[in-house]
């Protein structure tokens, strides 16, 4: 962080450009965003919320999002709809 050159006190002033760096898995190929998972399953927030407390699904967080294995919601499928 740089320090800010003004009247602020000696308060730091935040790096956007790092603030606003998006975090991603390496290869999203693979990952899902909770946006991606409902519009490919035709489900709610909530429902895809539900799917996870119960374990139908699991999630891996990576700074302040969730992310979904696109081989845990085929498997999911494949053993609760068939």
């Amino acid at each position: 962080m740089e320090k800010f050159n003004g009247n602020n006190g000696g308060r730091r002033k935040y790096n956007k450009s790092r603030r606003s760096q998006r975090h991603e898995p390496s290869n999203s190929m693979y990952w899902l965003d909770p946006a991606d998972v409902e519009r490919e399953l035709n489900i709610s927030r909530s429902t895809l919320r539900k799917w996870e407390g119960a374990d139908l699904i699991k999630s891996a967080k990576l700074g302040r999002k969730r992310w979904y294995r696109r081989i845990d919601i085929d498997k999911m499928l494949e053993d609760h709809m068939s």
